[in-house]
């Protein structure tokens, strides 16, 4: 435990850059935008809030999250996560209902979270076809058991020596998708170094 827990506080204090607008992954194919008509009292601000305020539930820090998907494309198939039945949002970067704040008992880490919209906006087409329309308030399609049963998941498969070393490199890429060699070869040292102590 102390050779995993010192290697990851050396590796978050050199990567600890975070990248709140970064997208986790490709944008959806999909296309579709609120008519706020559906709420005539709200302000563009007061939608905003209702698609990714924070109700507190912020426990994934991003970069672990951006990591899980990298690491394991069998829990996490397509990076915007709409395979868990969550509405891409590639202008936020995360899906439609996640939040995210840094978060003080997570070291500051930006982390994200969900909130009522995650399981309460729908996409809807008519049955003739057309475009699509985001529907405020019905019940969606995000099996949220599924999303945090992968989170959990990768978070047990980690503690695999092999799994670890694999999503540590893909934790400081997410925090340096353009470079961070410096990065690389430093969590390359570490590892060689604290090896037999991790296994």
């Amino acid at each position: 435990r102390l050779a995993f827990g010192g290697l990851v506080a050396a590796l978050v204090v050199f990567g600890s850059g975070a990248t709140p607008g970064a997208r986790p992954g490709a944008p959806s194919e999909r296309r579709a935008g609120i008519d706020t008509a559906q709420v005539p009292g709200w302000s563009r601000e007061d939608l905003q809030f209702f698609l990714h305020g924070s109700m507190g539930t912020e426990v994934v820090p991003e970069r672990v999250l951006r990591a899980f998907v990298q690491t394991y494309p069998d829990l996490f198939p397509r990076p915007d996560l709409s395979h868990f039945g969550l509405i891409p949002d590639p202008a936020f970067g995360w899906p439609v209902g996640f939040s995210r704040r840094p978060v003080p008992h997570l070291g500051g880490l930006s982390a994200v979270g969900v909130n009522c919209a995650s399981c309460h906006v729908a996409e809807i087409v008519a049955a003739t076809g057309g475009a699509l329309v985001r529907v405020l308030g019905p019940a969606s399609h995000f099996d949220a058991e599924a999303f945090f049963g992968a989170v959990t998941v990768a978070t047990f498969r980690t503690a695999d020596p092999a799994n670890m070393k694999r999503f540590l490199s893909d934790y400081l890429a997410a925090g340096e998708p353009t470079g961070g060699e410096a990065a690389q070869q430093l969590l390359a040292g570490q590892w060689q170094r604290q090896e037999p102590r991790l296994v």
